[in-house]
């Protein structure tokens, strides 16, 4: 009958998980698992079909194998598993760009207004280079996706401006995208037997992962990937103190670093240093990434446990300490911004039509330069004493005290930043200075944090039907950390 109340549990006590690995024996035992799915398994599917575009290309490989055996009978085992995926999904894309004739419009209008040599036209040239370098650009079709409603692609654009009224204002065609993401695990562990009373095992495992985030159908400078991998290492020794009695000592390690972001952060901001979203989705496609911006991390706790177990007639006795330690890095950059023409006419005056300013124009969200590397540490020290009693087999009634020490989250950079007291006391007037209700380039989270926290808890679990059946009442209060 396990129980959850147990004073080893601590921090995030309701998402303890605990689980076993296997271990190597006397016999050498494994197995091999490989699933495949590709293109030739698989239907165009019916938009694909309707605009006359091809079957894409899709792959998903998924695979699985152990092995474990002796390297000395009765004494030293060892366990190895892998497995991975790698798969290739593909995505249907509508992709609209600016047409040649609204190109050179636009262009001789920017000109006309801030000269053939200004700022606004070589951004305006970059934008439609970028366009015009599209995947599937050359194959693309005169107006927009709906010829009925939308003939031309100008989205009830009823200005000449230089078109007439018949030319399109974009061409459009369908693609499908796909990238690679694909996961893999290693792990292996090794059992020893030094005698009977003392039994070590050493477990080690890596993965490593790649997600094509976001796939950019206009450029790949724009595609959005995440890395993450995380290493774990953790070795336990057990000794017995006759039949009564065990203790078991606990060192382990745990690495996780990621990052999110494009491939290229310098490269992506040289292509388009902001991203083009359209406020009219039925306008062009958006160009440049909207999320902008590179994150990557690095967590890594280590923790060294220490367990006392004494039965003594129908009680067993548990006495441990525990200590984790919390580092972690995280670095944030980010440099984009984001333009969002409400309309194609407030796109070809430069930003807004000076004669209706209030629907034909644009909106600017400026992005500030940011560069910010931290790094973070806490610990947690706890200790705790339990009994389990069973005062029938079919009853089991424990109790138990934890007791904990939590540092406060340190800062070395000094990045936190709190108000200068409880919120009901500082003052609410808008106009003061922030620095007056604001502190900032504080190395501590908290102003102060409690130096002891208890925890006693108290749970019982029944087997109302007796213990060979599988009906069991579980329940208990406590403080959980």
């Amino acid at each position: 009958m396990s129980d959850g109340y147990s004073g080893q549990i601590g921090v995030l006590a309701g998402a303890n998980v605990n689980y076993i690995t296997k271990s190597g024996d006397n016999q050498f035992h494994g197995n091999a698992l490989y699933f495949w799915n590709g293109t030739v398994l698989n239907a165009n599917n019916w938009i694909n079909n309707a605009t006359g575009n091809p079957r894409p290309f899709d792959n998903a490989n998924q695979w699985a194998g152990s092995v474990g055996g002796p390297i000395k009978k009765g004494k030293l085992f060892f366990f190895f598993d892998t497995e991975g995926l790698r798969l290739l999904v593909p995505q249907v894309a509508q992709v609209v760009l600016p047409s040649p004739q609204f190109e050179a419009a636009t262009i001789a209008n920017i000109d006309t207004k801030f000269g053939p040599t200004s700022a606004s036209d070589a951004f305006y040239k970059q934008i439609f280079s970028l366009y015009n370098s599209a995947p599937g650009a050359k194959r693309a079709l005169p107006g927009g996706f709906s010829p009925v409603q939308d003939p031309t692609g100008c989205t009830g654009w009823t200005l000449a401006n230089g078109l007439g009224t018949t030319m399109p204002c974009a061409i459009h065609y369908q693609t499908n995208l796909g990238r690679p993401t694909y996961e893999s695990l290693v792990s292996g562990r090794i059992d020893w037997e030094i005698r009977p009373e003392d039994r070590i095992f050493l477990w080690v495992g890596y993965n490593q992962g790649h997600q094509s985030t976001f796939t950019d159908p206009i450029s790949s400078l724009f595609n959005f990937d995440s890395n993450q991998s995380w290493r774990q290492v953790q070795l336990v020794e057990t000794h017995t103190f006759g039949a009564s009695a065990a203790n078991q000592f606990l060192i382990a390690g745990w690495r996780q670093a990621g990052s999110t972001g494009p491939a290229n952060f310098s490269d992506m901001l040289t292509a388009l240093p902001t991203a083009l979203a359209w406020w009219d989705t039925n306008t062009f496609t958006n160009i440049g990434s909207t999320q902008g911006s590179l994150f990557s991390f690095r967590f890594t706790q280590y923790q060294v446990s220490d367990d006392l177990v004494k039965s003594w007639g129908n009680h067993k006795l548990g006495f441990g300490m525990s200590f984790h330690g919390h580092p972690a890095n995280v670095l944030f950059s980010s440099d984009l911004g984001t333009l969002v023409p409400f309309t194609l006419n407030s796109f070809y005056q430069g930003g807004f039509d000076p004669a209706t300013p209030s629907t034909d124009t644009t909106q600017l969200n400026q992005s500030f330069s940011t560069h910010l590397l931290d790094h973070f540490f806490r610990y947690i020290l706890g200790f705790y004493a339990q009994d389990e009693w069973h005062p029938r087999p079919d009853l089991t009634v424990t109790a138990a005290l934890r007791i904990e020490h939590q540092s406060n989250q340190v800062c070395e950079n000094r990045c936190f930043a709190r108000l200068k007291g409880p919120f009901s006391s500082v003052s609410h007037d808008p106009d003061q200075p922030y620095n007056q209700a604001i502190l900032i380039n504080l190395d501590q989270a908290y102003e102060s944090m409690s130096k002891v926290l208890w925890a006693p808890r108290f749970s019982f679990a029944w087997q109302p039907l007796g213990v060979s059946h599988n009906t069991v009442l579980r329940g208990g209060i406590g403080f959980f950390l």
